[in-house]
């Protein structure tokens, strides 16, 4: 058996699937909105921190 991991992002588009799944996630938990497109993980994205 093999198994393949895409960890680059080649075969799956994650920043695409972070911006719909996250701003949907942001928005109905904490009525967050995307702040930042251009950024490179969610606290960056929706100017949240850790907590």
């Amino acid at each position: 058996m093999r198994i393949g991991i895409d960890i680059d992002g080649v075969l799956t588009d994650v920043e695409r699937w972070q911006l719909d799944y996250g701003s949907k996630f942001y928005y109905e938990r904490y009525q967050e909105e995307i702040v930042d497109f251009e950024g490179y993980d969610t606290n960056q994205i929706f100017n949240v921190d850790d907590k």
